[in-house]
């Protein structure tokens, strides 16, 4: 299963990158 929202931190700052390449990551109930 492939996760749907990645979260990375570095150091303060944190990225979110949403992971839905099929749907071109369209924001749906999952998310």
């Amino acid at each position: 299963m492939v996760d749907t929202v990645l979260l990375e931190t570095d150091g303060a700052v944190a990225t979110m990158t949403l992971n839905r390449p099929d749907s071109m990551n369209a924001i749906n109930q999952e998310l």
